[in-house]
């Protein structure tokens, strides 16, 4: 993939991904505002389950698919890259029927043994039916991205997240209209209004795109099959693995809270407050990240074939710079401008200190969504799964053993740590198979003098807004652009100074 072509499919998935989470931003707050905290603490109850069922059917094959399907076209042979893409959907949206049918008889169990909150069943039972739909646009997300095409995934996402917002809006109104108070199951619709609208964009464009026939017949159906296998079941183990542990982290939490001396609607509120307003907000950076990184996998698969062993060194070190450089200024915003981001969008006092807290998490959870796809895509899975199970054990221990004692205050400690040795470990594992080079003055100390300087500009700029009566939006807006100009610039500066 040349560069010219990466980059582009990096800015549309960037690009995208902004968009979509600025109107997901919105969306939060319309929900924190019509469910309350309480009603959003149950909403993301559900996600541990649904992510464990997601995980078991579209995650590695998504993956095997994207280095399968990549490998095949720079081999010059699309036709064996379409009965890749044809082997792996039908696997996946054939498990994924299966694995729909049981969450939704077993829903009320589920609900009642698992997550010990009963008025998670019907959520459960709505967002079922949403698995299939979500394997289909997957799998076909996967063979785009392969073919190095991001314009329909794309506008697939943000068609999805437009749908969502519209629908859960809908049915709100059809709430009211019948006097009823709203609860979590707008949000549920709306999600699967969403999967839906996405699944049936991208099966028609899939439609008119004529696959080509041309390559070599020496395979068949069978070995494109096993292959995927191959490649997709310590991948989906891995996942299903890690979703499992963060599916119990996120059960013990509210019980843990209340162990702490918390009532049941206080730790649902708390947990509300975290992980459907603080977090949103922490991984608002991360549509950049998680663009970079969905490109990287094919990318890297694609110069490890080719042997192209400097073009990946050079790759691999520009993530890591870019990674931190996103990390330190995001890291700073939301700890100079934590407590007022949340006042002004959620009115939420815990939300604002959990920013605070979680601010110091940047530079690091950045760094490794794109380290984690560099490993995938030279096919070290097993590294992946390691670092995965070493930080999610550790946060567990935390939560079984830090939040009785410490409260909220816990976890987050546990959290930072967590990702902190995941980080370390990536980079472990990263460095053994390309020999990048790591210079901390020029990757670590300048970004943090830059980012120092832009806060305290921020700063000083929102102060005197502040005491001009300016909407707070609107000095908010400013400080934060402000901030991040300065940070660029600085970051130019040091790059022209810095010998190479």
């Amino acid at each position: 993939m040349s560069k010219k072509v990466f980059l582009k499919g990096t800015l549309i998935l960037a690009c995208t991904g902004l968009v979509s989470r600025i109107a997901g931003f919105f969306y939060r707050i319309f929900l924190s505002r019509t469910i309350g905290a309480q009603g959003l603490g149950i909403y993301q109850m559900i996600f541990p389950v649904y992510a464990f069922c997601l995980s078991g059917v579209t995650a590695g094959i998504h993956s095997a698919l994207s280095r399968c399907c990549s490998a095949a076209l720079s081999k010059g042979n699309p036709r064996k890259g379409w009965v890749f893409f044809l082997s792996g959907s039908g696997l996946s949206v054939g498990l994924s029927m299966i694995v729909s049918f049981f969450l939704y008889t077993r829903a009320p169990w589920i609900s009642l043994h698992i997550l010990h909150e009963i008025r998670c069943c019907e959520l459960l039972q709505l967002l079922a039916f949403s698995l299939p739909l979500c394997s289909i646009h997957t799998c076909i997300h996967a063979w785009y991205f392969s073919t190095r095409r991001t314009t329909v995934p794309a506008v697939s996402q943000l068609l999805e997240q437009f749908a969502r917002v519209g629908a859960s809006y809908v049915i709100y109104l059809i709430f009211l209209e019948q006097n009823l108070a709203p609860t979590p199951i707008l949000a549920v619709g709306g999600m699967l209004f969403g999967e839906l609208a996405a699944c049936f964009f991208c099966v028609v464009c899939l439609a008119f795109q004529k696959p080509s026939y041309k390559g070599t017949t020496d395979f068949r159906v069978r070995s494109c099959l096993w292959e995927i296998l191959t490649l997709s079941v310590p991948l989906t183990l891995n996942r299903m693995l890690v979703n499992l542990l963060q599916s119990t982290e996120a059960i013990l939490i509210p019980g843990k809270l209340e162990a702490s001396g918390l009532t049941n609607a206080q730790s649902l509120s708390l947990y509300g407050a975290l992980t459907g307003m603080a977090l949103p907000f922490i991984l608002f950076p991360s549509a950049i990240t998680s663009a970079l990184s969905t490109m990287l996998l094919p990318t890297i698969a694609g110069q490890q074939a080719a042997g192209k062993e400097d073009a990946i060194i050079r790759s691999t070190e520009q993530t890591i710079q870019y990674c931190l450089w996103l990390g330190f200024l995001s890291g700073g915003i939301f700890f100079f401008f934590g407590k007022e981001l949340a006042q002004i969008f959620y009115r939420n006092q815990d939300a604002g200190i959990f920013l605070q807290i979680l601010a110091f998490l940047c530079p690091f959870l950045y760094l490794t969504a794109t380290l984690t796809g560099i490993l995938n895509g030279l096919g070290h899975t097993v590294q992946c799964l390691i670092q995965n199970i070493a930080g999610l054990g550790i946060r567990i221990l935390f939560v079984t053993f830090a939040i009785p004692h410490m409260g909220i205050r816990g976890y987050l400690s546990g959290l930072l740590l967590s990702q902190l040795i995941i980080t370390g470990l990536n980079l472990i594992f990263l460095h053994k198979s390309v020999k990048f080079r790591f210079p901390a003055v020029e990757w670590i100390v300048l970004p943090c003098c830059g980012m120092i300087l832009g806060c305290g500009c921020g700063l000083f700029l929102y102060r005197i807004l502040s005491e001009m009566k300016m909407s707070g939006y609107i000095a908010l807006f400013g400080s934060v652009l402000i901030t991040g100009g300065i940070f660029l610039l600085m970051m130019k500066l040091f790059n022209q100074k810095t010998p190479r």
